[in-house]
Parts: structure tokens; C-alpha cells; sequence
């Protein structure tokens, strides 16, 4: 077979359509034109343009999520990559698996303050697992293996940074490695068995005790919830696992934190040991001070760095609690499982006849807001939520029912991410698969240009605009540090009228009146719908 040559970016294009990369987000031009024509000719592959990196960022996150797959967003020379920063920081808090492509300037300029040029290594090795430039041709082909494996095993961000000469040069087909990448299966760490052994004793001498379960319980549900009835206990869950740790799951006395409404707080309180599993929740001042703790968690590093723990283990949950289950004795004592549920349940019928008055107020209230979209959105939907008040409203009235799904910038708390986040879900999911984003004014604003993306691309999303006029959640942070709020008031557009202009189906809300009716036909509106929602700016939690 005759030996022939293509270009470097040709050469990326072809390995990343192998491994299973089905489109690369990003804005072209400049450096970033070589790819951009390698995907052009390329007909495995998808350029899906946005109007900022930011956004090209999110998006390739939210799809490496809510996938497990390496997605790929890329940015050209300067201004362009440095644009992908945020975005890319919030993929490494998430643990997603993303490979950026930074173009650069030319090899023989670098070091010499040309036009645009910045030190993508220096930028970018702080959010990435990995991160390298391409320095000649002939290098390319390991990199870009190299990065999709670091991206896929680690569950993090690659980083390839890629001069813009180099992205032309030829390199012989013979010498191209078309990359084969890693099975990116849940992480299975198992535990020593001495450290079950001992798990198991302390978990047998204890009675009241309490589960505080993390994202890194979600492929374990089953395992906590047969260790949870075996041992008579009440399961708190963060934010980052509520939408699997709460359907299906009698235990569940809810989420803890700034975000809770007070539910777990028997459970927290009166335990006497508490398990915090696949968790390492923040904020130090929100964990109860149990006479003991326990941690179970894949990375060491994480053990005890939030709580003075009796006993901590490196291992899955998954693998821990299989192997423990069967060393535990059934207690027979439901006292704390019990009277944490009463609690749960008088919290949870306190909010209910709030929201019973809610429903009569004008201006609207954002909890009747998010609890009529609770009712009414499909089990199936896949919510996307921006960091503020609306956050808030989301984690106390959304309900983790069937498949739903509810994700947003928890760990990394980056205000409009959720916009770009909806497109990145659009395109991960299966066709017909509802996604409602749920984004704050203040928030929609910062990359508003990304409502012409939706259009652009025929991104079939419903984005509801919890729209009070006012940074509320810096609002409520004033309270609580007890100043009065300032410079946060908003100066918003009718954002109906906005993106009606652009080619959204729109419709503004200003009360109660008819609420549910008018929601449930525009969740039904094929295409892009944005639901402008004047709420309650008084309306704190």
C-alpha cells in the first residue's frame, strides 16, 4: 500500500472520529483554521460553533458527564483559548473527561511577545491532569493518544496545545497512531479486608447511626440502601447526588447544607456515628460533630481533611459495602430511623403550606415556580441549573423521579455555566430527551450570546429565566454576614421579547394566575423555548 502524507490536523481529526469523539465545540478562526477545515472534510465528526469559548468549555463538559465519554472543545491562539478556561475548570471539579485543543502561534515565534501570544502551559496546568504542546509533527500522534487516555483514566481535562504551523505540517501516514482509548468504567478500589473487619465493629457497636452519601455512592444505591436497612439508618445526600440517591429510597431524610430546607437535621444531629460515603462535602461548618465518623472514599487525600475521623478507607463504596454487608448485624432498634423521618416529614409539610400560600402571591414566588415545574416536567428530563437563588429553589422543590436527572455547576458554583451546560446535554442524550434549563438572570446575562447558539444549532431546549431583577443569592450571602446588599441590582431586558427575537417561542410570566397551564405548553412546544419568569426579588430563603 502506498505510503501517503496528510497534515497534522487531518491526522487529529481521523483519531478523534475513531475513539468515538462525535463533535468538537469551539468558535473557529485564526490558529484553530487548520482543525476547523479537517473537520470540514471530515464526515464522522461535528463542529458545533458557539458565540464563546466559555461556552464551548461548559458544553463539552456537561456532555463528558453526563456520558462518561471524552468529549472535545477546542479554542484558537490568545484570547480564544484563554476563553476556555473556566469552562475547563469546571469539568476537572466534575471529573469529566475532557480533551481541549489550544492552538497556538507559530513555533518560531513563541518567546518572542508575538501577536496574541500567551503561555498556554503555565494557563492551563493548574485544571488539567495533563497538558502538553505539540512541538513537531511527528510528536502528535502519541500526545493525542497520551491526552485521551490521561482524560478518560483520570476523569479529567487534556490539554493539547497545538501551534499553528505544527497543525499544518505533513506527517506520513505510517507514522500515525490512531488512538485507542480506555474503558472509562466506574473506578472499582477495593478495600483491605483488616479495614472492613474493623469497619464492622465500629458500625456493630454503635446505634444510632447515619449515612451522608456523595456522588461517589452513585453506581453503590443498592449496596447503601440494603446497609441503610440493615442497620436502621436515615440517608442524608448532597446536592451532587440527589438525583440518584433520592428516588426510590425510603431512608432518604434529604439534602444537607445552604441548599436544605432542614430536613436531615435529626439525622445529623442525635446520630451517634456518622458513614460519609463517596462524599467530601466543603463546608466544615455544616457536618455535625458526631462522637464518631467514618469515611469511605477512592482517594486518600480526601480522608479526614473535613472531620476528625475515628476510621477512614481507600476504597470505592461500591466495593467497601460489598464486602461488608455481610459482616454487619441487623439491628433491631428503628428509634433514630424513625424519628428522623418524623422530622423529614413535618419540614416537608411546612413547605407544603407555604406553598399553598405562594400560589395566591403576586409577584410570583420562584418555590411555586419550581414546584409547579416539578409536577409537570417528565420523569425523564434532564435539569441543567445555574449557580444562584434559583440553585436554592432547585434543590429544595425538583424531585429526582424516574430517570430524571439534576446536574449543575455544584462543586465548582460557576454563575452561567447552565445555558452552555443545556446545549452540551442536548447533544449527549438521546434525541426526544427533555432538557430544561433553570437559569438565573444574572447568569443568562453573562453569556447571553449562547441563546443565538441554541437557534443557530436547532438545540431543542426549554430555559426558564428566574428573572428578579437582582444578584439574589449575593443578596442573601449579605444577609447572612449581616451588610446590606450592594451594586446588585439588575437592569434586565424583557427577556421574552429578546429571544423572540432571535427565533425562541417565548412567554412571560408575571403571576400565579394560570401558571400551571401556561408551563405545561410550553414544555410541549417543540424547539427552543425560553419562559421568561418575573419572580419575587423579596423571595430569599
Amino acid at each position: 500500500m502506498e505510503d501517503f502524507a496528510m497534515n497534522v490536523a487531518a491526522m487529529t481529526v481521523g483519531a478523534l472520529a475513531q475513539a468515538g469523539v462525535k463533535r468538537i465545540y469551539g468558535l473557529i478562526g485564526d490558529s484553530l483554521n487548520a482543525i476547523g477545515d479537517a473537520v470540514r472534510l471530515n464526515n464522522r465528526i461535528q463542529w458545533i460553533p458557539v458565540r464563546h469559548e466559555e461556552s464551548a468549555a461548559f458544553a463539552a463538559g456537561a456532555e463528558a458527564f453526563l456520558t462518561g465519554n471524552l468529549a472535545v472543545c477546542a479554542g484558537t491562539c490568545g484570547p480564544g483559548s484563554l476563553h476556555l478556561l473556566n469552562g475547563l475548570y469546571e469539568a476537572a471539579r466534575n471529573e469529566s473527561p475532557v480533551l481541549a485543543l489550544v492552538t497556538h502561534i507559530p513555533v518560531s515565534e513563541i518567546g518572542t511577545e508575538y501577536f496574541q501570544e500567551t503561555n498556554p502551559m503555565a494557563v492551563f496546568k493548574d485544571c488539567s491532569v495533563f497538558c502538553e504542546t505539540v512541538m513537531s509533527a511527528e510528536q502528535m500522534p502519541r500526545l493525542l493518544q497520551s491526552a485521551m487516555q490521561a482524560a478518560l483514566a483520570q476523569k479529567g481535562v487534556a490539554v493539547l496545545v497545538v501551534p499553528s504551523d505544527v497543525a499544518k505540517a505533513e506527517i506520513p501516514a505510517a507514522q500515525t497512531v490512531y488512538a485507542r482509548t480506555v474503558d472509562n468504567k466506574p473506578t472499582t478500589l477495593s478495600p483491605a479486608p483488616a479495614d472492613i473487619e474493623k469497619l464492622a465493629k465500629i458500625i456493630n457497636s454503635h446505634g444510632r447511626i447515619t449515612l451522608y452519601c456523595g456522588i461517589g455512592c452513585r453506581f453503590a444505591k443498592d449496596e447503601v440502601l440494603a446497609l441503610a436497612q440493615k442497620i436502621k439508618s436515615p440517608i442524608v445526600h448532597t446536592i451532587r447526588s440527589k438525583d440518584f440517591m433520592e428516588n426510590g429510597n425510603p431512608f432518604n431524610v434529604g439534602l444537607n447544607g445552604y441548599l436544605s430546607s432542614g430536613e436531615p437535621k435529626t439525622a445529623l444531629e442525635s446520630c451517634d456515628l456518622l458513614l460519609l460515603l463517596g462524599t467530601d462535602y466543603p463546608y466544615r461548618a455544616l457536618l455535625p460533630t458526631a462522637p464518631d465518623v467514618v469515611q469511605i472514599d477512592t482517594k486518600a487525600a480526601h480522608l479526614g481533611r473535613r472531620s476528625k475521623l475515628t476510621f477512614g478507607i481507600k476504597a470505592s463504596v461500591k466495593s467497601a459495602l460489598t464486602v461488608l454487608l455481610p459482616l454487619i448485624l441487623e439491628k433491631k432498634n428503628e428509634s433514630h430511623l424513625t424519628l428522623s423521618l418524623a422530622h423529614r416529614d413535618e419540614v416537608t409539610a411546612q413547605k407544603h403550606n407555604a406553598l399553598v400560600q405562594h400560589a395566591k402571591r403576586t409577584p410570583l414566588r420562584p418555590e411555586y415556580l419550581t414546584a409547579v415545574l416539578n409536577d409537570i416536567a417528565p420523569d425523564n428530563a434532564v435539569f441543567v441549573v445555574d449557580v444562584g437563588l434559583n440553585d436554592v429553589w432547585a434543590a429544595r422543590y425538583l424531585q429526582a423521579k424516574g430517570t430524571r436527572r439534576i446536574i449543575g455547576s455544584f462543586k465548582h458554583g460557576t454563575m452561567a455555566a447552565a445555558l452552555s451546560a443545556g446545549i452540551g446535554a442536548f447533544y449527549a442524550l438521546p434525541r426526544g430527551t427533555p432538557v430544561i434549563v433553570l437559569a438565573g438572570d444574572g447568569g443568562l446575562s453573562m453569556l447571553l450570546g449562547e441563546l443565538l447558539t441554541v437557534i443557530q444549532n436547532h438545540v431543542d431546549l426549554k430555559v426558564v429565566v428566574y428573572n428578579n431583577a437582582t444578584l439574589g443569592f449575593i443578596d442573601f450571602e449579605a444577609t447572612l454576614e449581616k451588610i446590606p446588599p450592594f451594586k446588585t441590582e439588575l437592569l434586565n431586558p424583557d427577556f421574552a421579547k429578546l429571544a423572540q427575537t432571535i427565533g425562541f417561542k417565548t412567554v412571560r410570566i408575571t403571576s400565579p394566575d394560570n401558571l400551571r397551564t401556561v408551563l405545561t405548553a410550553a414544555l410541549n412546544e417543540t424547539g427552543a423555548v425560553l419562559i421568561d419568569a418575573v419572580t419575587d426579588p423579596a423571595a430569599m430563603p
